[in-house]
C-alpha cells in the first residue's frame, strides 16, 4: 500500500474517527459536540427525542438496499418497514416513498442499459486513515468514515468513473447544503479506487421524486489533500472550544437540559 503524508492536524487526531455528521455537529454547536463525543453525560440527564423521522429514513434505505440486491419488492417492503408503527399517516407516507424508490430503480435500469456499468454497490461502509489510504470502517486506523447509499462504477473509453446516489427522505434543501457529505463520498471512493478519474455525486429526494446532481465532479486530486472535508475537520479541531451556540437546533437537542434550555 502506498503511504502518504498525514493530512490532518494533531488536534483533529484527538477526536477521530470523524464522519460528516460529526463535523456538522461541531459547527452547529461546539457544546453539543463536547457532550456527544468527548464527555458523554449519563443517560438520565438526557432529554428524550423523537426518532420517527430517523426510523422512517432507516426503513427507506433498507428497502432500497433489499431491492437493489434482487429481493422481491413486496418482501422488501414488508421487511424494511416492519419497524414503523402501523398508522394511516405512516401507511400513506410509505406508499409514497416506495413508489418513488421504484421509479428511481427504473431510472437506474435505463442507465445500466445505456452505460457500461462494471459494478454496483449498496449501503457500503468505507473509511480512510490519516494518510488518505483506504481502510475498513471499523479499523483502528480509520480517521474519516462514511456509508454510501448507492454507487456505480462506470467505464467509458478505458476510464473509470463513479456515480454516487444519496437518498433523502425529508424535506428537500438546496444541494449545496449537503456539499460536505458529497465531497466526503468523493474522497472515500477515490481512496478505495485509485484508478477512478472522477466521482459524480447526486441526491435523490424521494418525497419530491427529484434527482439533483452535485455541481462539482470530484477528481482524484483530493488524494493530494485538496478536499474541503479535510479543511473543515482541521479548522474546527484547531479552534475547538466547548461553547454553546443557541439556535433552532436546540429544540430537538437531547442535551438541552444540561444547557439550562430544557
Amino acid at each position: 500500500m502506498k503511504t502518504r503524508n498525514h493530512f490532518f492536524s494533531s488536534a483533529a487526531e484527538q477526536f477521530k474517527p470523524w464522519s460528516v455528521s460529526k463535523v456538522k455537529t461541531g459547527y452547529e454547536c461546539a457544546q453539543k459536540f463536547y457532550y456527544t463525543y468527548v464527555d458523554k453525560p449519563p443517560t438520565e440527564k438526557l432529554v428524550a427525542t423523537d426518532t420517527a423521522a430517523l426510523d422512517m429514513g432507516t426503513a427507506v434505505h433498507k428497502y432500497s438496499e433489499l431491492v437493489s440486491t434482487g429481493t422481491n419488492k413486496e418482501v422488501a417492503e414488508k421487511q424494511a418497514f416492519e419497524i414503523i408503527p402501523k398508522t394511516r399517516a405512516n401507511s400513506t407516507k410509505i406508499n409514497t416513498l416506495v413508489r418513488s424508490l421504484d421509479k428511481m430503480e427504473t431510472r437506474l435500469s435505463s442507465f445500466r442499459e445505456k452505460n457500461n456499468v462494471i459494478s454496483e454497490h449498496s449501503e457500503e461502509k468505507l473509511g480512510i486513515d490519516s494518510g488518505l489510504n483506504s481502510c475498513g470502517f471499523f479499523d483502528k486506523s480509520v480517521f474519516l468514515r462514511g456509508a454510501i447509499d448507492r454507487y456505480l462504477i462506470v467505464e467509458n473509453n478505458g476510464n473509470k468513473h463513479a456515480i454516487v446516489l444519496d437518498i433523502k427522505t425529508g424535506k428537500p434543501y438546496p444541494i449545496q447544503e449537503y456539499s460536505l457529505q458529497l465531497e466526503a463520498y468523493g474522497l472515500l471512493l477515490h481512496a478505495k479506487y485509485p484508478d477512478l478519474v472522477s466521482v459524480q455525486p447526486a441526491i435523490y429526494f424521494a418525497q419530491a421524486e427529484n434527482l439533483e446532481w452535485f455541481p462539482n465532479k470530484i477528481t482524484r486530486d483530493v488524494l493530494n489533500g485538496n478536499s474541503p472535508v479535510i479543511g473543515a475537520i482541521n479548522s474546527f479541531s484547531d479552534g475547538f472550544k466547548p461553547q454553546l451556540n443557541i439556535g433552532r437546533h436546540c429544540n430537538w437537542c437531547q442535551f438541552k437540559a444540561l444547557c439550562a434550555l430544557g
